[in-house]
This record gives structure tokens, C-alpha cells and sequence, in this order.
């Protein structure tokens, strides 16, 4: 059974670990065990705020990715692939060099919007 603090509470980490090793929770009234099946675990970090690290017993059971946001031109070819796509799915009739030129001013309008928004934070 899991180590119960001063406080008579476990740590929400462990009794994830402990369902991932196991497959099961104790009943701490009915002294029994509880099985949990067909379950799905994601996560991820705030690199701002919280904690930084993370048990590593409970770490292992986890692919961990480390990414940085794309850079502009990354962007920017991202939502133009996106949105040329989308439109062309939807069946609009626009020639595409004229198509393409709309997009430029529209996914430069969402990235000065993203970046006014992150300057705010």
C-alpha cells in the first residue's frame, strides 16, 4: 500500500505509478484490491509554473519529447500548406497564384496575433 503523509493523503503521482505497474489500486476501507483495465495515460509540462521534475519511477513508464516552437517560417509554411489544402478540399474555384496570394496576409495577421498575445503573458 502506498505511504500516506501527515496529512492522510497520498500523492496523486503514486497512485498513477502504482496503476501503471500494476494494474490496480487498494481499497484502503475494504482492505481489497480495485482493477482498472483499458486505460490511457498522457501528459505533459508547463515549463513556466510547477514543478520540474518528475518522479522517475513513474517517468519511465512515458515517451518523453522535448520540442520549441517553430520558428516564423516554419509557421508560415505550416498554415499555408494547411489552409491550401483545406480550401482546395472544400471545392473553391480560385486559380491558385491568386489563392495563394490571400493566404499570405491571412497567416501573417495570425502570427502578429500570436506574437501580441505572447508579449501580453
Amino acid at each position: 500500500m502506498l505511504q500516506v503523509d501527515q496529512y492522510f493523503t497520498v500523492q496523486p503521482h503514486t497512485l498513477v505509478r502504482q496503476h501503471l505497474d500494476y494494474s490496480h489500486w487498494y481499497d484502503r476501507t475494504k482492505l481489497s484490491l480495485k482493477d482498472i483495465h483499458n486505460t490511457q495515460y498522457v501528459s505533459c509540462m508547463n515549463p513556466t509554473a510547477g514543478s520540474f521534475t518528475i518522479n522517475t519511477r513513474l517517468q519511465r513508464h512515458f515517451c518523453v519529447f522535448a520540442l520549441s516552437f517553430p520558428g516564423a517560417d516554419a509557421l508560415a509554411t505550416i498554415y499555408n500548406s494547411i489552409l491550401s489544402q483545406h480550401m482546395a478540399a472544400n471545392g473553391f474555384t480560385v486559380s491558385f497564384h491568386s489563392f495563394s496570394l490571400c493566404l499570405s496576409p491571412m497567416i501573417s495577421l495570425r502570427a502578429a496575433i500570436y506574437n501580441l498575445c505572447l508579449s501580453n503573458i
